[in-house]
């Protein structure tokens, strides 16, 4: 079974050979999410440019209300268009943006279920001890590429990724710890680099925001290829 480093190598190549598909989506996402918090932001704008009446302050609040909802709703929906996206870039489909939107939006509500169980669980988990929360944490850390590549989604999914770690822990918990790893020891290396000069500690804050911007994507390109692997084991064992 290849290494983390070598699955995350591979990630991050994977997402420079196809800069221009995510970067094409990421602009649809933007002009998307702007439209959103637009539909936030106008009411208060239009309640504070008006000599405002009571009425029209309930307004602005249920009206931002409203915009609040649709863009949870959104916002989810391009998070699953976004793994959509992943998974068709890895099984070298390269769907078109309209059924990335169309797929994603199929399965917006399962991954709802999904993220809200497995959020209430960990946060339960470290809420009662820590330990606790880690084990759920490895426990369901396949549950999203099992809901975008089995279609098992909510209680179904996250037991399908427990069975998956069963007899993996120790080893499920190294590959799915190992990106947050390295981007601690990138921020600890810029960290004592800004101590010791002062002066590229502005450029390097800067370069390390820019690399972060596309962590998301690269992120979830290693978390499905660490799927497929445990995958592969699970299957022949």
């Amino acid at each position: 079974m290849p290494s983390p480093y070598t699955l995350l190598k591979q990630a991050i190549n994977l997402f420079l050979a196809n800069f221009g598909y995510f970067f094409k989506f990421w602009l649809v996402q933007l002009g998307i999410s702007l439209a959103i918090i637009l539909l936030i932001v106008i009411p208060f704008v239009i309640n504070g440019a008006l000599v405002a009446t009571g009425t029209w302050q309930a307004w602005a609040v249920a009206l931002a209300g409203i915009g609040v909802i649709a863009a949870v709703i959104i916002f989810t929906w391009l998070f699953s268009a976004m793994y959509v996206q992943v998974k068709s870039v890895l099984d070298q489909s390269h769907l078109p943006i309209r059924q990335l939107l169309g797929q994603g939006w199929q399965v917006t509500g399962k991954a709802v279920v999904t993220v809200l169980l497995s959020t209430l669980l960990l946060v339960l988990g470290l809420a009662l001890l820590v330990v606790p929360g880690l084990i759920f944490m490895v426990w369901f850390g396949f549950a999203l590429p099992i809901l975008f590549t089995e279609n098992k989604w909510g209680w179904s999914a996250l037991k399908a990724s427990r069975a998956m770690v069963k007899g993996k822990f120790k080893q499920v918990l190294w590959y799915l710890s190992f990106p947050t790893l390295v981007v601690i020891g990138i921020q600890v290396i810029i960290g004592l680099l800004s101590s010791l000069v002062p002066l590229i500690a502005g450029v390097l804050n800067v370069l390390f925001s820019i690399v972060s911007i596309p962590l998301g994507i690269v992120t979830a390109l290693y978390l499905f290829s660490v799927y497929k692997q445990f995958s592969l084991t699970q299957s022949s064992s």
